[in-house]
């Protein structure tokens, strides 16, 4: 009697996993009908590719799904490094900075399914002047940065005349091919220099560059501060005129003194009166006015006077 329970326990079993195993299929056959209709994606592949940037720049990348019947062609659009480069979901890519990331655009229903894309970001080149403000003819040192195959490079002025080149260099400098020019300008005033490159065929302008040239290119640079004024500022050592020299009297000023002491008056001779209104003081070689030295003899002569008046009393 237990056997036979044990037999129909085990046949029951057996019945409902066959049932099982029959209904689950259409179970989530009725859940999902769909998938079984979908195009699953097969590959992804990047296309208008760059492998590089100048940081400012953007570049708008595409993709393409395979096959074209696939029922969900999107992609997902992602940087290696966004301090690098940024990508937004419909491929347009931006350098933010030097260096190199890697752009990835993966299917949106299997990310095992994907493209890459490297790019290197590299900095603005240089276009510059040492400074801003020159002098007429001082140098002028210009640098500039151009790809390695550049072969020669040129400067013009704002009408279009070549600036005559006074030394030129060129060496490479990382991503770039550098020249450092030597040029100089005289006409006062704002001015602008172009830059033109020549690869192979003509020359082709690739920076502007703004200089001004002070001053005035048409006259002497020499202040007129710097030119002596004679008359201006009198010399403060100069002795008074008008001031006899006590301490070195004048030998003709004692023959005076003589002749006025024997009681005669004294007269300029024919022969001082000739000179036009001064005479030198032998002490500091300076001109001192006629009626200073008259009046100093008379002064003597006038002392000798009362001396003699004394001694004959």
């Amino acid at each position: 009697m237990f056997q036979k329970a044990i037999k129909k326990s085990f046949a029951l079993l057996l019945s409902l996993t066959l049932a099982l195993t029959l209904m689950v299929p259409a179970v989530f056959a009725e859940e999902s009908p769909s998938v079984q209709g979908d195009v699953l994606v097969e590959s992804v592949t990047i296309q208008n590719r760059v492998d590089r940037l100048l940081e400012g720049e953007t570049a708008q990348l595409t993709s393409e799904v395979l096959p074209e019947d696939a029922t969900n062609k999107n992609v997902t659009w992602s940087s290696s490094d966004e301090s690098v480069l940024t990508v937004s979901q419909d491929g347009l890519v931006q350098a933010v900075g030097a260096g190199t990331a890697t752009i990835k655009a993966s299917a949106q229903t299997e990310d095992m399914i994907f493209d890459t894309c490297k790019i290197k970001v590299v900095a603005k080149p240089i276009f510059k002047t040492d400074k801003d403000t020159y002098e007429p003819n001082e140098t002028i040192l210009v640098t500039v940065q151009t790809d390695y195959n550049v072969a020669s490079v040129i400067l013009k002025d704002e009408a279009g005349n070549e600036i005559n080149r006074i030394h030129v260099q060129s060496s490479i400098n990382g991503d770039y091919k550098e020249w450092n020019i030597k040029v100089s300008m005289a006409e006062a005033g704002d001015h602008t220099i172009s830059v033109l490159a020549k690869t192979t065929g003509d020359y082709e302008e690739i920076a502007k560059l703004p200089v001004t040239i002070a001053g005035d290119s048409g006259e002497s640079s020499e202040p007129n501060s710097s030119k002596p004024e004679s008359s201006s500022t009198p010399e403060a050592s100069e002795p008074e005129s008008s001031t006899p020299d006590e301490s070195n009297p004048d030998s003709s000023s004692s023959s005076s003194s003589s002749g006025t002491a024997a009681g005669t008056t004294s007269k300029p001779s024919s022969s001082s009166s000739s000179h036009s209104s001064s005479s030198k003081n032998p002490s500091t070689g300076e001109s001192t006015p006629l009626f200073a030295v008259l009046g100093l003899a008379v002064v003597a002569g006038a002392t000798m006077v009362v001396i003699k008046k004394r001694e004959d009393k």
